[in-house]
């Protein structure tokens, strides 16, 4: 039996009296289909036969047009980053004027000084000297710069200030001794900076003889304790040697030691076969009792007797009974709607009918048998309990084998420990002794050389010319500096902003995503709805295009069902969402809307956006079976476009819909003052439900384009359920708002879930951030007096659909 549903729009009905009712539709039945919405699946578009390309596709009027630049992908966004340096200039001008401040007073204060230096060669001369075959005796060899640096050791300065009689503190004395070296070379100068030119050279001399004489009582009193040290350390290490071998004989008559390590390998091999063999007992032991605990519940299930025929002496019942018993299996594998179970459901109202009226009352016989499912149910049952027991019993012998065999194998694996353990030792106690005899004799004779690491070359004069002065320098450097470190500051602050901007940050926050698009900000006085009486404005354009990207880059069923969500609230979905399917009705492409956000407070819903009322039913009563889908679908003033709406009891939508200026792109959703703790809303869980997929089957199968206004994912579970449920998404994000974290949190989320983001939509951007063309002309700048107060005021977002 077949049936054809229609939907009549009797909004654009006229004539023959008809009057305009909008957003209400009509289902009929056994009727010509008229012009409107229907559920029936549309028509293949025929195939077009690929046309060849024309040779000159590059130039207007030769076979194409030129091809717009590509917009830029993800990377790092060059002009943000000076409009944000430019900016925080004022911060970045402040840090530059109070550090080149300091820098230039810090000139203005120097002094003139006097500089003298006194030259000292390295003494690299060093005669190996070994006993037998080791390595040569050598003493610690220090760095170049870590023996200079000992010269500024509180202990050296104060040594230099005693025999210079210098009354200055030895933080003073420091700053003013310095060292100079030239690449790869051994000799260096020890310089003195002071306010007297005498003086100067006395400190640069007292230094660098100091230093001499330092390196050698660092090379002597090192040879010492090194001799000490090895004295101590060989009486240890005979000891040591001694107290091994004993325990060596010891170990090898207690446990005659043979081949230790073959009997390991058998052991391991037995032990690896009985632990699987225990394994697969165990599992089969779990399965054994979870398909007993299934049998067991059966069992119970299943009656004694069951009915195996029904006899009537009327030849109306017998048929009656027989139309029953197709009937009940017919439901059990369609639906209600099928038309083999209406024809039954027809013929076994018709013979109920014909039996009332012949007004026969006879009861039928039944013939009743025993069952036979519960008897086999009863042997499997008995059978399973005796398997169960034979695995426990098999279970019981493993695991007492196992632990045998490990008990054997762990004293098995400490005696060969400690044998080689024993081995090892006694080996290292023979290297120690006769490397630390060698040593001994080493470290005594580099006692008795007494040499010095450091050679005065030449000794320091007083110099005739003060040092050159470093005030432009410093000057300069500062200016340098702080202007740097500004523009780092004011830099860095851009860098670190967490908000999300432009499409560009979009594309580099998600992985692998090559769509994304945004929607600039819109201008008081401007509309950021699509009219679909002028398709030729700037927004019906932006979603055109978007449209046509998603056509080109993916794959019809990656984008004909497309769900809307974001990471947060007051990101501009329904606005979103609204557009996207008002420019596919634009390009004559059959489209349904579905208002999914069910939460009570929702805020502004698709249905006053497109001029219907706001509390009409849609698909919460879908959802509940309160209404069939088809009575639910409106048609709206947008030609090929439906409306299945929310359908939230009245109070719960708000009727305002903000089309114009900032109030476009902003959600009701969004308050101010501190965030109110995130309940759960009791209509959502409608979408992780077998009846919401059931729904999104059934509009699947129409063939139409499906736009989906769903709740921020962020909203309850039941919304990740059902965007798994959908596949596909579009992420909307508002500029200024949305977290680069929110974003990619919200995307992985998703994508655990099942659901593939195919691209994401920037709202809210301002002009100057725009990468393409704008949509609108920018509001006319304010002053400079006014520009530098707004720096200072906090930007308030709006609150948008």
């Amino acid at each position: 039996m077949s049936q054809e549903l229609r939907i009549r729009d009797r909004v654009r009905a006229q004539g023959a009296g008809a009057t305009p009712d909008p957003g209400e539709a009509a289902w009929d039945l056994r009727e010509p289909v008229e012009p409107g919405f229907n559920l029936a699946p549309l028509p293949a578009a025929p195939e077009t036969p690929d046309e060849p390309p024309s040779p000159f596709a590059g130039f207007p009027g030769m076979g194409g047009e030129e091809e717009a630049p590509p917009p830029k992908g993800p990377g790092l966004d060059l002009q943000r980053l000076i409009r944000g340096i430019l900016k925080r200039l004022w911060l970045a001008v402040g840090i530059a004027l109070a550090i080149a401040g300091l820098f230039l007073a810090g000139a203005l204060s120097l002094k003139s000084k006097w500089e003298a230096a006194a030259s000292v060669m390295l003494h690299s001369r060093q005669d190996q000297f070994s006993l037998g075959g080791a390595k040569p005796f050598e003493l610690q060899t220090y760095n170049l710069k870590t023996l200079l640096d000992t010269i500024k050791l509180p202990d050296s300065l104060l040594e230099v200030a005693k025999a210079l009689q210098l009354d200055a503190s030895l933080r003073t004395l420091g700053t003013a001794i310095n060292v100079k070296s030239g690449k790869d070379s051994s000799l260096f100068q020890i310089t003195a900076m002071w306010n007297d030119p005498g003086i100067a050279a006395q400190i640069a001399n007292a230094v660098a003889e100091g230093l001499v004489e330092r390196s050698r009582k660092f090379r002597s009193d090192e040879a010492a304790d090194a001799y000490a040290n090895y004295s101590k350390q060989l009486a240890a290490a005979r000891e040591e040697l001694d107290r091994v071998t004993a325990q060596m004989r010891t170990f090898k008559t207690a446990h005659q030691v043979s081949d230790i390590n073959a009997e390991t390998q058998v052991l391991l091999g037995s032990l690896s076969l009985l632990e699987a063999d225990l394994n697969t007992k165990t599992a089969e032991l779990q399965a054994y009792k979870r398909t007993l605990i299934e049998v067991e519940q059966a069992v119970k299930g299943e009656p004694a007797m069951v009915v195996t025929s029904s006899v009537y002496r009327n030849p109306l019942k017998t048929r009656l009974s027989d139309y029953e018993w197709q009937l009940q299996e017919a439901r059990s594998r369609y639906t209600e709607q099928n038309p083999k179970v209406i024809k039954l459901q027809t013929r076994v109202d018709v013979l109920k009918q014909m039996i009332t009226e012949s007004k026969d009352e006879g009861a039928p016989e039944n013939l009743y048998s025993a069952n036979a499912k519960l008897t086999d149910l009863q042997t499997r049952q008995s059978t399973l309990t005796s398997d169960i027991r034979v695995r426990e019993a098999q279970i019981v012998a493993l695991t007492e084998t196992v632990a045998q065999n490990r008990a054997k194998l762990t004293a098995l694996t400490a005696a060969e420990k400690e044998f080689q353990l024993l081995k090892a030792r006694m080996a290292a106690a023979e290297n120690l002794v006769a490397g630390l005899v060698g040593r001994m004799d080493e470290a005594e004779v580099m006692m008795r050389r007494n040499e010095a690491g450091f050679d005065l070359i030449q000794l320091a004069t007083a110099p005739t010319e003060p040092a050159p002065s470093k005030k432009k320098i410093i000057a300069i450097a500062g200016v340098v500096l702080g202007g740097g470190i500004g523009l780092g500051v004011a830099l860095l602050l851009e860098l670190l902003d967490p908000l999300l901007r432009t499409r560009r940050d979009a594309l580099g926050i998600i992985p692998g995503l090559e769509l994304a698009w945004e929607f600039q900000q819109v201008p008081a006085g401007e509309t950021a709805l699509i009219d679909p009486r002028r398709p030729a404005d700037p927004v019906a354009d932006l979603f055109r295009r978007l449209i046509n990207e998603l056509d080109t880059q993916l794959e019809p069923a990656h984008w004909r069902c497309l769900g809307i969500t974001s990471a947060e609230p007051a990101a501009g979905r329904t606005l979103v969402a609204t557009n996207l399917a008002q420019a596919l009705a634009l390009k004559e492409l059959p489209t349904i809307l579905v208002d999914a956000d069910l939460r009570r407070l929702a805020g502004v819903h698709p249905a006053p956006l497109l001029g219907l009322p706001a509390d009409q039913s849609g698909l919460l009563q879908a959802l509940r079976d309160e209404a069939p889908l088809t009575s639910l679908l409106a048609v709206t003033a947008t030609p090929d476009l439906a409306l299945l709406a929310a359908g939230s009891p009245p109070g719960d939508l708000a009727l305002d819909a903000p089309t114009t200026g900032d109030g476009a792109d902003a959600d009701p959703e969004q308050d101010e003052g501190p965030p109110a703790i995130q309940r759960p809303d009791p209509n959502l869980i409608d979408l992780g439900t077998r009846q919401f997929r059931t729904i999104l089957d059934t509009l699947r199968e129409s063939g139409r384009n499906l736009v989906y206004d769903l709740p921020p994912s962020s909203a309850q579970e039941t919304v990740l359920e059902a965007a798994a449920s959908l596949g596909n998404l579009l992420l909307v994000a508002r500029s200024g708002q949305t977290t680069r974290q929110q974003l990619r949190e919200t995307a992985e989320l998703l994508e655990e879930r099942g659901a593939k983001v195919q691209g994401i939509l920037v709202t809210d951007v301002p002009y100057e951030l725009l990468e393409g063309p704008p949509l609108f002309q920018p509001a006319p700048k304010a002053s400079a007096r006014r520009r530098w107060l707004h720096r200072w005021r906090p930007r308030t977002p709006a609150s948008e659909p």
